[in-house]
């Protein structure tokens, strides 16, 4: 509705944790009333737990007792359609993938490495298929022979020691921080979209097919329609 204030925020990845600390839940992306849940963080290798979110964090595993760290619920808050999926569990020195907004995050194994991260969705709002919110790779321990770190999710989902694809929402791999998240509106080419005191990252495309269609990539602030 032109004339209209719209608060919208591009939520950020969640930091890395350290050793047995936890990595911190993503931030939410919101565009007015509607809020898109920042991912669950995953659990160390020892200590704390893994953290629940739009998809879940996966679970760490260690060499000592208990061995492991069971991945973390998705959907969190509960909406409908669910915003994603539960993190693996962890094993004995390997840890789990985290969710996808498509797909639970994969359980690791001793002996073949890290759990991979859960898919991601695809969305067409841009003109093109993208996918979003892959889950991250699980860690994994390179004292095993043949094993390997678990693969990011399709939709910006990172692996072991990399961070997950920016403006995508995917999860960070082992070791790893999210990536941000992204906002996109699109809307009829007759309006002009605006910031009024700044505060929002963006570029407004050329029109196709009567519409345009807006990527809000960092920051929160006003948009206004004119």
């Amino acid at each position: 509705t032109a004339g209209t204030t719209y608060v919208t925020t591009v939520g950020a990845g969640g930091a890395t944790g350290s050793g047995p600390a936890s990595g911190a839940r993503g931030a939410n992306s919101v565009f007015n009333s509607l809020t898109s849940a920042g991912g669950g963080g995953g659990s160390g290798y020892t200590g704390n737990a893994s953290t629940t979110g739009g998809s879940g964090g996966g679970g760490g595993g260690n060499g000592g007792s208990p061995d492991s760290k069971p991945g973390s619920a998705g959907n969190t808050p509960s909406t409908n359609p669910s915003q994603g999926n539960a993190g693996g569990d962890g094993a004995n020195h390997v840890g789990a993938g985290g969710g996808g907004a498509g797909a639970v995050g994969q359980n690791p194994t001793f002996t073949t490495g890290g759990g991979d991260g859960g898919a991601g969705t695809a969305d067409s709002i841009t003109g093109s298929a993208t996918h979003y919110s892959g889950g991250g790779g699980g860690g994994y321990w390179g004292g095993v022979s043949g094993t390997r770190p678990g693969a990011g999710g399709n939709g910006g989902g990172g692996t072991w020691n990399n961070a997950g694809t920016v403006n995508t929402g995917g999860g960070g791999g082992g070791a790893a921080a999210g990536g941000s998240g992204i906002v996109i509106i699109k809307y009829p080419e007759a309006r002009t979209i605006t910031n009024p005191g700044s505060g929002l990252t963006f570029a407004t495309p050329s029109a196709a097919g009567g519409f345009k269609r807006t990527s809000f990539t960092a920051g929160t602030g006003n948009v206004v329609f004119i």
